[in-house]
């Protein structure tokens, strides 16, 4: 039971809904299901769907006041979560993907973190959940962690990965922190690492509870397997460089350099193939190689921890030695998390 002084706060929940019909009346249900729903503002983005999402939408809105509709031609993720943000009227805001859904005490749980640690950005874990209602944990620990510095919320979200994740979703945020960050309008793959970094740049405290495994993620078909290499996984080499545009301490900026290292390596591993028979691909992959052996080890080592070492070091020898070894870290996790 929430404090007087919580159950005068509310939520906005922007919720990006494009061709989800077989998924979103779930979704939208577990939402009206919030053990403070009444303290919750909805707004849905119908981004130009072309099935029967908007008539379940509607048939939600319909039921409830405080649930509204936004519809727009299809432009996009990152379009509709801008398009929710105008219209969300709340000091606490936060998103949903609309074939996702959450615990009905989700939203109580990440109220009460950002009020009891006065977090601008508060976080809970998640759950992969497949279709044949097979739940796998998240592979991050499962304790809480407090973060007073964006350097040492940046450290978490790109090197260790133990707490703090680039998803926006499952994420609570103060509405002055999103007022000085802005998701940018390109729906490229990893958008969200832009936002959220930006976001942590603009939060004084931010509070992780990996305890609280409230956000189903869900996973069509056997979606934890590695998606095959396209040309928009190169975008992400575009965001670490917009990113280090920021104004950064130095150790901020060798943190951000040594993802953007990280990235190229499993880049170059990941289009192998592909750069065989595609000249501008094999150019690409080249250069990517070139960078990778030149990067300096020596000069990050203040900011690097040994597994991290590892990583740079492997790829430093071979992108696909490097892929072989994260593989058979990765399928250790799952064996060990799964619920």
């Amino acid at each position: 039971m929430l404090n007087k002084t919580l159950q005068n706060l509310k939520i906005s929940i922007v919720i990006p809904v494009y061709n989800v019909e077989n998924y979103v009346e779930r979704c939208l249900q577990s939402v009206v299901n919030q053990t403070i729903f009444s303290q919750l503002d909805i707004v849905i983005v119908n981004d130009g769907s072309t099935d029967d999402s908007l008539a379940i939408c509607q048939s939600f809105a319909a039921q409830y006041d405080n649930i509204k509709i936004i519809s727009q031609e299809n432009s996009g993720l990152a379009a509709a979560r801008i398009t929710g943000l105008d219209y969300c009227q709340e000091d606490y805001i936060t998103f949903i993907d609309s074939d996702d859904f959450i615990e009905d005490d989700c939203m109580e749980i990440l109220l009460d973190l950002i009020s009891n640690y006065n977090a601008d950005i508060a976080q809970i874990n998640y759950y992969a959940y497949f279709e044949d209602n097979q739940k796998v944990k998240s592979t991050s620990n499962t304790s809480l962690k407090v973060f007073n510095s964006f350097e040492e919320s940046l450290y978490d979200v790109l090197i260790p990965e133990n707490y703090l994740r680039y998803a926006v979703w499952g994420t609570l945020y103060r509405k002055p922190v999103l007022e000085q960050t802005y998701f940018r309008a390109k729906d490229h793959i990893n958008e969200d690492i832009f936002f959220k970094i930006k976001a942590l740049n603009a939060a004084k405290t931010v509070v992780v509870d990996n305890s609280a495994h409230k956000y189903a993620y869900v996973q069509r078909g056997n979606s934890l397997m590695r998606s095959p290499f396209s040309e928009k996984k190169l975008h992400i080499l575009e965001i670490y460089q917009d990113l280090l545009a920021m104004d950064l301490t130095a150790r901020e900026r060798q943190l951000i350099e040594v993802k953007l290292i990280l990235s190229k390596i499993e880049l170059a591993e990941q289009m192998t193939d592909k750069a065989r028979n595609n000249q501008y691909l094999a150019k690409v992959r080249q250069q990517l190689i070139t960078d990778i052996k030149s990067f300096n080890v020596s000069a990050y080592k203040a900011v690097l921890d040994r597994r991290t070492l590892t990583k740079i070091y492997l790829g430093k020898i071979s992108p696909s030695l490097y892929r072989k070894a994260v593989k058979l870290y990765l399928t250790i996790k799952y064996k060990f998390n799964k619920l």
